[in-house]
């Protein structure tokens, strides 16, 4: 049997940080848990992650319904304002909007970029005539698995911190969004690499209107690693698998343009010292252990740039340093 949705907004308890211990090679003190990521604090400024590409959601979406409203606030603009303005500090990536005539629906995603997680909001806009019924399934691939919510409330069909989710909604009343909140999370570094999530929507009782695939990056499961110097050089000891790779031709001609290249894919710039840099992450898993992924940039000029990445695993190193190889090209 499903499980309730809860009744009304509370990610709070929904993303709390699990207390259950697992693999990690060290830990950082200092590092805040998600239960105060709805105190107003930004995650931080600066350019965003790439918008994700919308895979042609308008052709999924066939047919017209001449007598559908088309006037009402649908997507980011329909949801609830309680939870707008609990998510108004957080950077966010581009609304990619899929805009449906036939079968009176609308669907848009967005992801927001919390402290600890990257939260996936899928808005499912109900632009028929009548209430109706509203199921979204997500899924993704093993070793990934998500934390869902919904506001209005829905039922989850699914038991939590599953690869595969499905939230019904019993009745969206006509020209109103339901927001679906998905918290993506990293069950094994051996899934790090080229994910996607996959949404299907379906309003009333017919088959599903349309799906799209929302691209998770590996900026999208690491967050940024507080650590001093010293703690950096302890750690970079104890981590064994290290991957590296020399740029030519980059765009990197200094150190200090590192900080866009961090503010972009979710690390912390921990030092500059000289035509050198050095930068943490850590893993988004969803438990206070902490898996962290630590950079060395040297920027030798003339557009050369040696990169080395150093984590415990060897999935991990290769999909961060083809992440920050294609940020410095």
């Amino acid at each position: 049997g499903g499980q309730g949705g809860g009744g009304g907004v509370d990610l709070m308890s929904l993303f709390s940080t699990d207390t259950t211990a697992a693999t990690a090679p060290s830990s950082t003190p200092g590092e805040s848990g998600i239960q105060n990521v709805f105190e107003g604090r930004s995650s931080g400024g600066g350019s965003l992650p790439p918008a994700q590409s919308s895979s042609g959601l308008g052709a999924l979406f066939g047919g017209e319904e001449a007598s559908a409203p088309t006037d009402f606030p649908k997507g980011a603009a329909g949801m609830d304002a309680k939870l707008k303005k609990q998510l108004a500090s957080f950077r966010k990536s581009q609304e990619i909007v899929a805009i449906g005539g036939g079968g009176g629906i609308f669907v848009s995603h967005q992801k927001v970029y919390l402290p600890g997680q990257t939260l996936l909001t899928v808005f499912v806009s109900n632009a028929s005539r009548q209430n109706s019924g509203v199921t979204a399934s997500l899924s993704t691939q093993d070793g990934l698995y998500l934390r869902c919510n919904a506001e209005p409330k829905a039922s989850l069909r699914e038991k939590q911190d599953l690869s595969t989710q499905s939230v019904h909604a019993a009745s969206l009343a006509s020209q109103k969004t339901l927001t679906l909140m998905c918290g993506i999370f990293c069950r094994s570094p051996a899934a790090m690499g080229s994910n996607t999530l996959l949404v299907r929507t379906q309003l009333g009782g017919g088959g599903s209107n349309g799906e799209c695939k929302v691209d998770i990056g590996v900026e999208d499961l690491l967050r940024p690693l507080n650590v001093t110097v010293e703690q950096f050089g302890a750690t970079w000891k104890k981590l064994a698998v290290e991957e590296k790779a020399t740029l030519t031709g980059s765009s990197i001609i200094s150190a200090p343009q590192m900080q866009a290249v961090a503010t972009k894919l979710n690390l912390k710039l921990v030092k500059i010292i000289g035509r050198e840099c050095i930068l943490g992450a850590k893993l988004v898993t969803g438990k206070k252990n902490v898996v962290p992924c630590l950079f060395h940039a040297k920027v030798r000029g003339g557009g050369q740039v040696i990169l080395m990445v150093k984590s415990a695993f060897k999935e991990l190193s290769s999909a961060a340093l083809n992440m920050i190889r294609a940020a410095c090209v």
